[in-house]
């Protein structure tokens, strides 16, 4: 006959398995200069974005195309002081979208998980810092944030602020 042990006892393992699988494990936040560039929202009509995507296709298409050898520098273990984000765009259920600053957390197979890393102004079902997993397919653009404030990468955000600086969101040529 088997005697059952504790009650006490017998909770310990697995709670302690339970407690390991189940707690998410706290990712860092990401390294940022204080000196790095600051990031500016634009509002825009459904109009103004769709012209702005034409315009950017080409720039969108470049970091889809070199987003592989950055993500496996990821993988790989970006130096200190360094952290990669990625751009993407996210819907609510009532149409409304955003484009977004995610700040990496991993990468596995072809899908990205990170941290809503900006201040939202559209979409109301997000809220920053909130984790999200997506198809790195609907990447945007990507980042590396340098120790010394510069970026690499991020050629979307770089055409923007020229643009802003010209006084016309979303016109030229990247």
């Amino acid at each position: 006959m088997r005697v059952p042990a504790p009650v006490g006892r017998t909770l310990i393992l697995p709670m302690i398995c339970l407690t390991v699988l189940v707690l998410p494990v706290a990712a860092q936040d990401p390294q940022i200069a204080p000196n790095a560039p600051a990031d500016c929202a634009l509002a825009l009509s459904a109009t103004q974005q769709d012209q702005i995507d034409v315009a950017l296709a080409p720039l969108f298409a470049e970091a889809r195309r070199t987003w592989p050898a950055v993500r496996d520098r990821y993988r790989q273990g970006l130096p200190g002081e360094r952290s990669l984000f990625v751009t993407t765009r996210i819907f609510d259920p009532d149409g409304r979208n955003e484009t977004v600053f995610i700040a990496v957390d991993s990468v596995a197979s072809n899908r990205i998980t990170g941290r809503i890393w900006n201040r939202l102004m559209s979409v109301r079902s997000f809220r920053p810092r909130q984790q999200i997993s997506f198809a790195d397919s609907l990447l945007l653009d990507w980042t590396i944030t340098q120790p010394d404030g510069s970026e690499e990468g991020n050629a979307v955000g770089k055409f923007l602020d020229r643009c802003q600086q010209q006084g016309r969101p979303g016109e030229g040529r990247p």
